[in-house]
């Protein structure tokens, strides 16, 4: 086998690995564009208010996506488990997901 083949498809490999990491990197609700899905990955909001977000079905594995925003981008209305909800971006920002 020639050793500049077998360099040749590591070198591909770890690009497809990167570009399969950078894919699937978290960021916040509250960046994701409008018509964007996303998997939620966890609520970074501890008390009332994130048991609260969990209740409306925030959990993990869920799927949300950005149905519209106000015309000052706040706030933003989402779609998930069939149900619309408004959350202002200060609430967005807790919830972390990896867009799709």
């Amino acid at each position: 086998m020639d050793p500049s083949a077998s360099r040749s498809w590591s070198v591909n490999t770890q690009a497809e690995m990167t570009s399969v990491m950078k894919s699937s990197e978290t960021t916040v609700l509250s960046q994701l564009p409008v018509g964007k899905t996303a998997k939620v990955v966890s609520v970074t909001l501890e008390g009332t208010y994130g048991k609260r977000l969990r209740i409306m079905g925030f959990i993990a594995g869920t799927y949300v996506s950005v149905v519209r925003c106000a015309p000052l981008q706040d706030p933003r209305e989402y779609e998930l488990r069939g149900t619309r909800i408004c959350l202002r971006n200060e609430e967005a920002r807790h919830v972390q997901v990896i867009a799709i």
